[in-house]
């Protein structure tokens, strides 16, 4: 048994063929492809797309890396490349999928790298977080639909500025984000980036703190202010989370034992694992597993 048992699409959901998304964009309705599933959505990964979810009727249960979120319309849910998803919904539930390839949102944020770290991570948002907003983010996702599915004259141009829009408009749901960081932020904010990639290519190497440092091409110290200063945590911690994070989908999504989970992981010794998993939880891997298994059938 392997991690093939969460699967990974270069596409969209169920398609194994390439998928030709016209510039990196592809928006469709909600109900098209959940309809045709039978309103379920099995868990999955994309490692090119990242998606936005965005519900106008019905509602349903989405879990977004082992996390259970019951939503109702409307409701709007961001998942970026790599991170395993599902939803069930209601029957008749309607809205938009928004995906497009990581490159193409990492273009749109380039003049505003303080939102890197934040469109790197899953999230949600829901009416009572910020009414008004959402309902800015409903207008502008009908309108990229009804641009997406036209042949107007500098349609892509206007699919890449509402792109642009949504991600702003996404952004405005978290508060912190709405103070304007300083140069040194936004430098340390574009490293912080860098720096997840350089951990996701990595992880399971079990590489000290130097050699991510190393590899950014700075000190072991500038290492350490930069993600206390932009994460709120240390780096031997965000490589912890990384390598945590990957035990908790695999045990949640497949059928591997502890012993294969860590083996996969880079763990020479699964005892030593199961007791690391522990350290970081509070459960053993066991535990977890059977604690989700039963939240699942409740």
């Amino acid at each position: 048994m392997t991690q093939s048992n969460i699967p990974i699409f270069s596409n969209l959901y169920e398609e194994l063929e390439p998928t030709q998304l016209p510039d990196s964009l592809h928006c469709e309705r909600l109900e098209q492809r959940s309809g045709f599933h039978d309103w379920k959505i099995k868990p999955h990964r994309h490692d090119q797309l990242v998606q936005l979810f965005v519900v106008l009727e019905g509602g349903g249960e989405a879990i977004i890396d082992g996390e259970a979120i019951k939503f109702v319309a409307p409701f709007v849910a961001y998942v970026p490349s790599l991170t395993v998803h599902s939803f069930h919904y209601i029957e008749d539930s309607s809205g938009f999928v928004l995906s497009v390839f990581k490159d193409e949102v990492h273009s749109s944020l380039q003049s505003v790298p303080n939102l890197v770290s934040l469109f790197n991570q899953s999230f949600s948002i829901s009416e009572n977080d910020n009414t008004r907003q959402i309902a800015k983010i409903l207008d502008l996702m009908t309108r990229f639909h009804d641009e997406y599915r036209s042949n107007r004259a500098c349609r892509l141009l206007a699919l890449r500025s509402l792109l642009a829009l949504i991600l702003v408009n996404l952004s405005r749901c978290v508060p912190q984000l709405n103070e304007q960081p300083s140069e040194t932020d936004f430098d340390n904010q574009q490293k912080v980036a860098t720096l997840m990639e350089v951990i996701e290519a990595n992880y399971t190497e079990h590489h000290s703190t130097e050699f991510y440092a190393n590899a950014m091409n700075i000190t072991l110290t500038k290492l350490r202010r930069m993600t206390q200063s932009i994460l709120g945590i240390s780096a031997h911690q965000l490589i912890n989370n990384k390598i945590i994070l990957e035990a908790k989908r695999n045990i949640l999504y497949t059928s591997m034992t502890a012993s294969q989970i860590a083996d996969m992981l880079g763990f020479k010794d699964p005892a030593y694992f199961s007791r690391f998993f522990k350290k970081h939880t509070g459960e053993s891997p066991s535990e977890y597993r059977k604690r989700a298994s039963i939240s699942e059938n409740l």
